[in-house]
């Protein structure tokens, strides 16, 4: 009944308050309202989403991808240190955070810069809120964390995927942090697909659409946020897949000397055991540093 009347709410202040912006601006509200109550529901009851989440399948085609081992698993080792999160890792903490405002923010502008756009802009945000949680629904899909807690996620090793968001959360906030998560991760199983990226992709589209300086700075955050970033290197994940404009540009904004592997669909960069780096797969991997092509051997040993 509570998802039903969420849902309706919107319909209903549509059909009977008249077009203003002020009823746009509660049209969305609502609409976000009815997202979390879609949201946070299935974890109502947190035995039964448990036992009805699927698992395997993302594992499955991570280890297709990563040629036998999960490539969270061959960055984790390669990369992380235990026990520690660098002043790398903690900016992407950070910009995991700022995603609860950054969609509403790229909307906010659109309003504030040319309100002619909003309606649209506002329905193409947050169609892509509730296409998420439509998914949330329907594929329930286990997050690699969840999955390596319950053995599900092994190779042979000892293993416990790393949650950077978890460890420098409480070292930040202290003893605030276990009722700020307590709100803000209401459903620890609503992982597929990744609203955040999606979010931010269409943040970008949006500011970008608007004013060039405002989309530089959404893509800035879209490629911040959306990378499989880890410590010392990042990666374009699907590169073949990219306009060569906005690869030059995703190019340009890489930190100074930070290494940025642009790697095509069906392809894997693998980091051998004598520290060496071969790439395998039916596409290619090209490494630039600075903006500039480098090889393989720029990688970390």
């Amino acid at each position: 009944m509570v998802l039903a009347g969420a849902g309706v709410t919107p319909v209903a202040v549509c059909v009977a308050v008249p077009r203003s912006r002020a009823r746009d601006v509660a049209m969305v509200l609502l609409n976000m309202w009815a997202y979390l109550a879609a949201y946070e529901m299935p974890n109502d009851d947190p035995e039964r989403l448990a036992a009805r989440v699927r698992v395997d399948y993302p594992i499955a085609l991570d280890r297709r991808l990563g040629l036998g081992v999960p490539p969270t698993l061959r960055l984790q080792r390669a990369f992380s240190a235990p026990d520690t999160v660098n002043r790398f890792e903690r900016v992407l903490v950070w910009c995991h955070w700022m995603w609860f405002v950054v969609p509403h923010f790229s909307v906010g502008y659109v309003l504030w810069r040319t309100p002619e756009r909003f309606p649209a802009a506002a329905a193409r945000m947050y169609g892509v809120f509730d296409v998420g949680a439509v998914f949330y629904w329907t594929i329930r899909t286990a997050p690699p964390w969840w999955a390596a807690a319950q053995g599900r996620l092994d190779d042979g090793q000892p293993l416990q995927v790393r949650r950077m968001m978890i460890e420098y959360g409480s070292q930040f906030w202290g003893e605030r942090w276990a009722a700020l998560y307590d709100v803000l991760g209401g459903n620890p199983l609503a992982a597929m697909p990744s609203l955040h990226f999606a979010t931010s992709l269409m943040g970008a589209h949006l500011l970008q659409e608007v004013d060039p300086v405002a989309g530089a700075v959404g893509w800035t955050y879209a490629f911040t946020l959306g990378l499989a970033l880890v410590a010392q290197v990042a990666i374009i994940p699907h590169h073949d897949t990219w306009s060569r404009e906005k690869a030059k540009r995703t190019i340009d904004l890489a930190p100074p000397g930070l290494p940025l592997v642009a790697i095509d669909e069906q392809t894997a960069v693998i980091r051998r055991p004598d520290g060496s780096w071969a790439v395998e797969g039916a596409g290619t991997a090209v490494v630039f540093v600075d903006g500039k092509e480098a090889g393989l051997d720029a990688l970390p040993r």
